[in-house]
């Protein structure tokens, strides 16, 4: 029987300050249709990176070997320079991840493809599940956003879990080499999402929490 579950999760900018975020994000319209899209295969090797990104968000270095992010930018005017979020101790911005039955289901060495010659997605079918991540910028939004899906593939029914861990580290200001800004993190309500969480840092940046998915 299949069954899909899917999560959609976005970075975005205020308008006045930065603003990363983790959020549900409806930019479906931001990807082609599946039978028109043009998809242009990748050779990647396990310590790759795929970028992508526009004019205002750059997402450098997307882990081919397991889909993580591993840091993220924006430009940043006030600061003349861009603005770098990296995770704590070395760990991944964004970490997907995927679950069946209450248990961890590895997502490693996926196949990657890029949509429309700048959209990567990463493919990746095992123990009779198919599961994709999709990176996209959209040209002139000041967002980005991850899609996630799985598909049981299995005779039986599942329980199926997909997720995001993400980690704040460290605030940069980057021109030529980052430099680490120094601050103070701050967590609490965050005022327009319910049920989420908002970390403050510098006054310059908010990381808020809001992931949704469906199951169908």
């Amino acid at each position: 029987m299949r069954r899909k579950a899917w999560l959609f999760s976005g970075i975005c900018l205020h308008y006045r300050a930065l603003i990363p975020a983790l959020l549900m994000c409806l930019c479906n319209w931001a990807l082609p249709a599946s039978g028109a899209s043009r998809r242009v295969p990748l050779t990647l090797q396990a310590g790759d990176v795929v970028p992508t990104g526009n004019e205002w968000i750059s997402l450098p270095d997307i882990r081919a070997v397991d889909g993580a992010l591993t840091s993220f930018n924006a430009i940043s005017m006030r600061d003349r320079g861009l603005l770098q979020v990296n995770g704590e101790h070395g760990a991944p911005v964004l970490q997907p991840y995927f679950m069946v039955g209450g248990k961890s289901l590895a997502f490693r060495n996926p196949s990657w493809d890029l949509i429309e010659y700048w959209i990567p997605s990463g493919r990746l079918v095992a123990d009779g599940m198919e599961m994709t991540l999709t990176y996209c910028a959209p040209p002139g939004s000041r967002a980005a956003f991850l899609r996630m899906t799985v598909t049981n593939q299995r005779p039986q029914h599942e329980s199926l879990t997909l997720g995001l861990r993400a980690s704040w580290g460290s605030l940069s200001r980057v021109t030529y080499v980052p430099v680490e800004l120094n601050g103070e993190r701050t967590v609490g309500t965050a005022p327009w999402v319910d049920s989420a969480e908002a970390a403050g840092y510098l006054a310059h940046a908010i990381c808020q929490l809001a992931c949704k998915g469906e199951q169908h």
